[in-house]
């Protein structure tokens, strides 16, 4: 799916969405709402999201995403994770939940909240689990922005 701009809501119901190249799910300056629906609360309804990379062989030089949140060079808005079991891997130098590989920009990364959710998280090389990855620009420099990450259960 690839939609630009715009609030989308997305619900996905007994879904199996498998990809080899580029984002399952691709919204580009929207905000969108994604809903996983399973068969009740158990661990059979687990969303399993994966960042990928393009280029294996010099993965520096590649695009590598977030397993949830934005693709590489990607500005990421507010993540809002609320009672699910989730697993989610980050690609190279990605957060599993939170920004993309970044190269070249100011990174921007907006609020993260996870609530009553069972959340199994890995990052890539040199990035942070839930937040940022690896940032850098040519210049050496950039301007670094990024909400607050709030985490909370019943339990």
């Amino acid at each position: 799916m690839n939609d630009t701009g715009g609030n989308p809501t997305i619900y996905l119901e007994g879904a199996s969405i498998n990809v080899s190249d580029g984002p399952a799910i691709s919204i580009i300056g929207g905000t969108p709402t994604i809903h996983v629906i399973g068969e009740g609360n158990s661990t059979a309804d687990v969303l399993t999201a994966n960042g990928g990379v393009s280029n294996q062989s010099h993965p520096t030089y590649g695009t590598a995403g977030a397993g949830i949140g934005s693709s590489s060079n990607g500005l990421c808005g507010d993540i809002t994770i609320e009672n699910a079991v989730v697993n989610a891997t980050g690609g190279y130098a990605s957060a599993a939940i939170g920004m993309g590989c970044n190269f070249y920009i100011s990174p921007s990364i907006g609020d993260i909240t996870i609530t009553n959710s069972n959340v199994t998280a890995t990052s890539g090389y040199y990035a942070a689990t839930i937040g940022y990855s690896l940032c850098f620009t040519n210049s050496g420099g950039g301007t670094y922005c990024f909400g607050k990450i709030t985490i909370t259960t019943d339990e």
